[in-house]
């Protein structure tokens, strides 16, 4: 009788996932429950191969069933946890744990799946279950996940919410005894996230309730506010063309502050003292120092993709090789991100032995060859708003009908239009109902960041907007999320926060006018704006 429930649940999974063209096809008898080989099963490159297809196909579903856009908390809630449970049983597999963790990990993940698909979210019990050996740690941190799931408005911090716990999760398994001593990355992570989230709900607003008023008299006829200042920027790179020194550059061309494109450097780096054991992939214990000040770069440099190559003597077969070299760059890449680098800004790849470099025919040169490489894209780095050369860009065209840029603050009137110094120089775009910065624009506040360090006498004026989808009291507090998610980023890149002035608009100031999926998906935005720090 105990294993009823159980049966039902794996039922309404597959007719569930059926329902969505998700079914999967017969596993081996070798396989787990979830379709993934046991940890003694483990050991080819073809059981490998068929473990990695499978967490393939499970973020494919999650994909499916997370592109039902959303704005109830309770689904975003449940499709952010399950992407965290399906992240740590992807890690955890990389990083070869040979105990129960990766498949209970990814049971719960495939379990919050089949509940986003045929169950109603809001019955769903939010604990976390905490997977076998796994303590309970930093239980101030779990005091405060309990809290601001009760709290109101959880419906601005919902996905924040579910990363902390798996964050929780994680730090407590690698706390486990026999585990290595890599709990600390994730106990900071989710101390961040804490320290986030507590701060968005502390500025929130309280949640509208609705009650049934008179309709109210009709307003008075008021004059239209005056027609906004418009500041050209014809090659549309987001530098208006009294600042641009390219004012011809083509579109979709990443620009630095003069409106150029942005030149870059390729910087290839061998990991030196980074080497490994005949036919081994393992770190050695040496090998960590080393990393630690790779750590130390990268996250000094958020914006700037790394590629980590590994590499193999002469000994063996070319396909074993590749497959072993692949397997070296993938223990680098994960002691990486453990270490607290994101981890879409790394990608593995393995080279076997086709790029030595040193002779294969001595036991020194092969030792050398056993290596790691890291090659990176670097900006090359400009001075602070450099002059144009030259010739100064052309007199602007008459400004168009309707403005791609506005320089009005919400103090002055259009009459008295800002110098350059006063114009809102770039936005950041934002999904429906979400406040995640998307990858596209880290770049960005990295330049503007690195723009106004040194420029004392300037604020940043950081100007959170929603489109006109929900009521006002909320989308004045979704835009105002906006602006403050900004802001960490901005002060983790330098920016002292004294110098950061965040606003919240909700839907009162389109950039474009219109119900339309474009217009909406352009006014869901934070506008950064330099103005003189003496206003």
């Amino acid at each position: 009788m105990s294993r009823l429930p159980v049966r039902r649940t794996s039922l309404r999974l597959l007719g569930a996932l059926a329902l969505l063209g998700l079914g999967f096809a017969c596993t081996s008898s070798a396989t787990g429950p979830m379709g993934l080989r046991s940890a003694s099963q483990r050991i080819t490159d073809e059981a490998i191969g068929e473990d990695l297809a499978m967490l393939r196909n499970w973020q494919q579903r999650l994909d499916v069933i997370a592109a039902r856009e959303s704005k109830d908390p309770a689904r975003r809630y449940l499709v952010s946890k399950a992407q965290a449970w399906l992240n740590f049983t992807r890690e955890e597999y990389w990083a070869n744990d040979r105990g129960p963790i990766i498949q209970e990990s990814l049971g719960e993940a495939v379990k919050l799946m089949a509940t986003l698909v045929d169950r109603d979210v809001h019955e769903v019990e939010r604990s976390t279950k905490l997977p076998t050996g796994t303590r309970k740690v930093r239980e101030d941190l779990w005091t405060e996940v309990d809290r601001f799931k009760a709290h109101p408005r959880f419906d601005l911090v919902a996905a924040e919410v579910a990363q902390l716990e798996i964050e929780l999760v994680r730090a407590g398994h690698d706390a486990a005894p026999g585990a290595a001593c890599s709990a600390e990355p994730h106990v900071m992570t989710a101390g961040k996230l804490e320290a986030y989230v507590d701060s968005v709900l502390k500025y929130a607003p309280p949640p509208v309730v609705v009650a049934e008023v008179p309709a109210p008299a009709p307003a008075p006829a008021v004059p239209l506010p005056p027609a906004p200042v418009v500041v050209p920027d014809r090659d549309g790179d987001g530098v208006p063309d009294a600042l641009d020194c390219c004012p011809n550059t083509p579109a979709g061309k990443m620009v630095d502050a003069r409106g150029c494109p942005e030149p870059t450097q390729q910087t290839q780096t061998v990991l030196e003292g980074v080497e490994f054991d005949i036919d081994r992939f393992a770190l050695r214990s040496t090998s960590r120092a080393i990393l630690d000040s790779v750590v130390t770069e990268l996250l000094r440099r958020p914006a700037i993709p790394v590629e980590v190559s590994g590499h193999t003597d002469s000994i063996g077969t070319d396909s074993y090789n590749l497959t072993l070299s692949a397997n070296r760059a993938r223990s680098v890449r994960q002691y990486l991100v453990g270490k607290g680098v994101a981890g879409d800004r790394i990608s593995a790849v393995g080279f076997g032995e086709t790029r030595p470099r040193d002779s294969n025919s001595t036991r020194a040169g092969r030792q050398r060859n056993r290596r790691v490489e890291l090659t990176w894209q670097l900006p090359v780095q400009l001075d602070l708003l450099p002059s144009c050369s030259a010739e100064p860009p052309p007199p602007p065209p008459p400004p168009p009908t309707v403005p791609d840029v506005t320089a009005v603050t919400p103090e002055e009137p259009a009459a008295e239009p800002r110098g350059p110094m006063g114009m809102t120089l770039d936005n950041v775009l934002f999904q429906t109902a979400s406040i995640a910065v998307r990858q596209q624009y880290v770049s960005r506040l990295a330049r503007v960041a690195r723009q106004l360090r040194e420029r004392e006498r300037f604020v940043l004026e950081v100007a959170g907007h929603a489109d006109d989808v929900g009521d006002p009291d909320s989308n004045f507090a979704l835009s105002l999320a906006r602006a403050y998610k900004v802001r960490a980023y901005l002060i983790d890149m330098g920016l002292p926060a004294d110098r950061l002035v965040v606003r919240g608009y909700g839907a009162d100031r389109p950039l474009v006018q219109g119900r339309t999926d474009a217009a909406r998906a352009r006014n869901r935005r934070v506008e950064l704006a330099v103005r003189p720090g003496n206003e």
